[in-house]
């Protein structure tokens, strides 16, 4: 079994030949992709990933596994927006990085209650260490602001609206998992983050 540097070595000297015109080549024929380039995009990633998170997770070789799977049909549906100003392969390894600590925040959250949140979360007034370097007008201006905001939030907002919005403010949870936590979809959360804000604005 090679070592992580062996096998980025071996499946690096595999790539490195193909140039971006050829990635594109290959990857955009018909049934989706050339079956060598897909098998060195596909090893390319796992590469990638157990070297960034085989020391860090258990289940690392599952996690690396979805996640290139994920991202080579991310790569394939998405491959007319890249733009050739970076080799190809870097591309597809941020797009790769991106859709594993995405993966990683929503498993982070998946097993904990929207109800379990602290009440005070609910609440603006948290970065306390920012109020003590303003000067004292500046910190009453500040306070005068955050009273209003939380008055409007409370007086201006649907139950509904208030709870997706301080959600999104208080916690990292990724989109996709709020959506699913309140019964929804992205595009629908969005709306609804839309008029909560429209309606804090006026």
């Amino acid at each position: 079994r090679l070592d992580s540097s062996s096998l980025y070595s071996a499946v690096e000297e595999a790539v490195q030949d193909r140039t971006n015109e050829q990635w594109l080549r290959d990857l955009r024929r018909k049934p989706p992709g050339n079956h060598e380039a897909l098998g060195d995009l596909r090893a390319f990633v796992v590469t990638r990933l157990r070297i960034l998170f085989q020391e860090s997770r258990t289940d690392s070789e599952h996690f690396v596994e979805d996640i290139a799977q994920e991202t080579v049909m991310k790569v394939l549906e998405s491959i007319e927006t890249f733009r050739g100003e970076s080799r190809f392969t870097t591309w597809v390894a941020r797009i790769a990085i991106n859709l594993a600590y995405t993966e990683l925040r929503r498993r982070r959250w998946s097993d904990v209650s929207l109800e379990v949140l602290p009440a005070e979360s609910y609440s603006l007034r948290t970065d306390t260490s920012k109020s003590r370097r303003m000067s004292p007008e500046t910190g009453a201006l500040r306070a005068s602001l955050l009273a209003a905001l939380e008055e409007a939030m409370r007086t201006r907002l649907t139950d509904y609206q208030r709870q997706v919005l301080m959600t999104k403010l208080n916690t990292d949870m990724p989109m996709g998992e709020v959506a699913r936590r309140f019964g929804t979809n992205r595009n629908a959360l969005y709306k609804v983050l839309h008029d909560a804000r429209m309606n804090l604005k006026k």
